[in-house]
């Protein structure tokens, strides 16, 4: 059994890499090529003019956002399962079986800390601002539309840190896992 849920815990795991890793690969590629390829959207042609990049980036937002949606989602799963997985693979409660353990525990609980911050308060946010800022193109308000991505830009740059913060917790639990699997050698108690 304990084998079974240490290897549930890597896939997992991996798993959630996966779904840190995915949007921040989807989003770099969108917003550099779309932009680059003058991609547009007709509907909102009258606002953007000849401003091929702000087009480009709002093109890139509606090609992107079911990627971060799906990962918020997948997060929402994957964390919680990964520190059940944790929970079950470190005993906390019993004596203690490495380090390695302890600072895989640590760091998925504080990954998870950052799931819950992302997805309760600044995911909402931002995608209502999102929601704003595409109404008000589409009634031409340039004051409205500039205030709702001055919001939404706020939050992207604090979640774009969160999110690198998040990788690298994931990485440092996955390492620690797989320092704490590897065998000791077995102790006998006596000197050869």
């Amino acid at each position: 059994m304990r084998k079974l849920i240490h290897l549930l815990l890597f896939l997992v795991m991996a798993s959630w890499l996966a779904m840190i890793v995915a949007p921040g690969m989807a989003g770099m590629s969108a917003f550099t090529q779309l932009p680059e390829h003058q991609a547009e959207i007709a509907q909102y042609r009258d606002f953007f003019g000849s401003d091929h990049k702000g087009m480009g980036q709002l093109v890139a937002g509606y090609v992107t956002a079911p990627i971060f949606a799906f990962s918020d989602v997948a997060q929402w799963i994957l964390a919680p399962l990964a520190l059940l997985l944790v929970l079950l693979e470190c005993r906390p409660l019993r004596i203690l079986n490495g380090v390695g353990q302890y600072v895989c525990l640590v760091s998925i609980t504080a990954a998870l800390g950052l799931v819950l911050l992302h997805n309760v308060t600044m995911a909402p946010s931002m995608n209502a601002d999102m929601a704003v800022y595409r109404d008000a193109i589409t009634k031409n308000d340039v004051e409205q539309a500039g205030a709702a991505k001055a919001r939404f830009n706020e939050y992207h740059a604090t979640a774009e840190s969160l999110y690198g913060i998040r990788l690298v917790l994931v990485l440092v639990g996955i390492g620690a896992l797989a320092v704490s699997s590897t065998p000791n050698a077995p102790t006998t108690g006596r000197e050869r």
